[in-house]
């Protein structure tokens, strides 16, 4: 008889622990995967055998926690020539239930763009192409976005900076 209550009241235990694991799951929120979008590309600056440009990218999160970023890959590809293939280890918190605004930037040199150069006059427009990923402890966000700079537009604004924005 002792033995039987035993047995009953360890299966009560075990069931009742079994119905606290499955009630607490059912209030785990479901987590909803970022999205990141290529915001623009802006050259920054520009000399005599190349430049500097930014990536801006805009993670967006719709999760109630925010996270970081543990690091991140991307290349540019301008007038059909890759002018930046690079990953970094770069930190970067994001914000919960937001977006938030990432500015990459990177070196750029002309050697690689030489030989498209007469093309890209000729059109008045140059081709572009940025892909890459945000890497979390566990998951990885790509993004990518494509296309054409007009060459013959003037820089908006009062700013006065010639920065190209896409």
């Amino acid at each position: 008889m002792k033995h039987m209550l035993y047995v009953k009241g360890r299966l009560f235990m075990a069931a009742l622990f079994f119905l606290v694991l499955t009630g607490c799951s059912q209030f785990k929120p479901e987590m909803i995967t970022p999205r990141v979008q290529v915001s623009g590309l802006e050259l920054v600056e520009m000399g005599l055998f190349g430049g500097r440009a930014e990536v801006v990218l805009m993670i967006d999160n719709p999760n109630p926690i925010g996270f970081t970023a543990t690091g991140l890959s991307y290349q540019v590809v301008l007038g059909g020539y890759t002018i930046a293939d690079t990953q970094s280890d770069r930190k970067i918190d994001i914000d919960a239930a937001g977006k938030t605004l990432v500015s990459i930037p990177f070196d750029f040199n002309y050697q690689g763009l030489i030989s498209g150069i007469q093309t890209m006059l000729e059109r008045r427009e140059l081709s572009y192409d940025i892909q890459g990923k945000v890497m979390t402890d566990w998951i990885s966000l790509p993004f990518q976005r494509s296309g054409n700079l007009n060459l013959d537009m003037q820089p908006e604004g009062n700013s006065g900076t010639g920065n190209i924005q896409i």
